[in-house]
């Protein structure tokens, strides 16, 4: 390109045309302010998923395991252990691909706990808050029974719109581990505080991208 003693260039060609009167810096403190967000952020929500991973029992930690009868079918036998505390439902899900009808499927899944030395309790799907949900399996829910035996029985029940109800007209397989899945709330932090950091190193490299310019 040939130079035009009348026009002082700008933009793209200040910094880069031959005879430019400016040059673009970057500085390094961006970079590595960019490195240790991501870095720290990575960390953080791999800390919060290892926690759940961590905190959910095994299938091979099963008390029991039961079918879950299906949407206007016919009833399953309830299952039987014996024990105390807390109890929670997993769901199987293989072979469900669909996450809307995953979150369906959870959701129409009602137990019912009865207890041998008298009372009884209901929960289901929809009603646990945020269902924890680790590979081809999701939570129903937890509950608590005293000490003795528990009868515990599961079914669809109508859920959502008619058109999707598709989806509970299968038997499902579900079993039940001692304690609760969820988390303290420190994992949590972590998983804001690392969503955080993500957003922070995006500004943080496009700015060490950007430069500033300086007199040649």
């Amino acid at each position: 390109m040939t130079g035009d003693p009348d026009v002082t260039p700008i933009g793209f060609a200040a910094t880069d045309a031959p005879g430019a009167l400016v040059r673009r810096r970057r500085n390094p403190l961006w970079l590595v302010l960019a490195i240790l967000f991501g870095g720290a952020g990575a960390a953080a929500i791999a800390w919060f998923i290892l926690a759940q991973l961590d905190n959910a029992a095994g299938r091979e930690d099963a008390v029991a395991n039961g079918r879950v009868a299906a949407l206007r079918g016919a009833p399953t036998p309830a299952v039987r252990f014996t024990g105390q505390g807390d109890y929670t439902v997993w769901l199987e899900l293989d072979g469900v691909r669909l996450s809307n009808n995953r979150e369906l499927i959870v959701a129409a899944t009602n137990c019912a706990a009865a207890f041998e030395r008298g009372g009884s309790t209901r929960f289901r799907g929809a009603r646990q808050g945020a269902s924890v949900t680790i590979g081809d399996r999701s939570t129903v829910g937890t509950f608590s029974m005293p000490a003795g035996a528990v009868a515990l029985t599961c079914s669809q029940q109508p859920f959502g719109r008619r058109g999707r109800q598709r989806a509970l007209t299968a038997e499902r397989t579900f079993f039940v581990t001692p304690g609760d899945p969820g988390i303290g709330w420190q994992p949590w932090v972590g998983l804001f505080g690392g969503i955080g950091l993500l957003i922070l190193a995006a500004p943080a490299f496009g700015r060490y991208r950007t430069g500033y310019l300086r007199p040649r």
